[in-house]
């Protein structure tokens, strides 16, 4: 067995096999450059509209959803069942007296 470390024997055999000398690996030196801060992206679909709307769940019965379809089946404009409820949300609304 040799008495030579591990590692002198590696870069010795390491020359001898491929006649060269083994440089150690380091990283070049890089300047230093300013980065600009960004700012934090939010994460997930951007916001569909600019006006501050809030999406909220609702649970309807099966029932209620049944006149719902049935009633946007009826229209011509092809309004999507979202629509529909707002619309009525704000017939509602003004029915009570809470908006003009």
């Amino acid at each position: 067995m040799l008495s030579v470390p591990v590692k002198s024997h590696f870069c010795e055999l390491h020359r001898v096999i491929y006649g060269m000398q083994i440089k150690r690996m380091t990283r070049a030196p890089t300047k230093a450059r300013a980065i600009a801060p960004r700012e934090a992206r939010r994460r997930g679909r951007p916001a569909l509209s600019e006006g501050g709307a809030t999406q909220i769940a609702v649970r309807f019965p099966d029932a209620m959803l049944e006149i719902l379809d049935r009633e946007l089946a009826k229209r011509i404009d092809g309004q999507d069942r979202s629509t529909m409820i707002r619309e009525l949300v704000a017939e509602g609304m003004k029915a009570r007296g809470w908006v003009r």
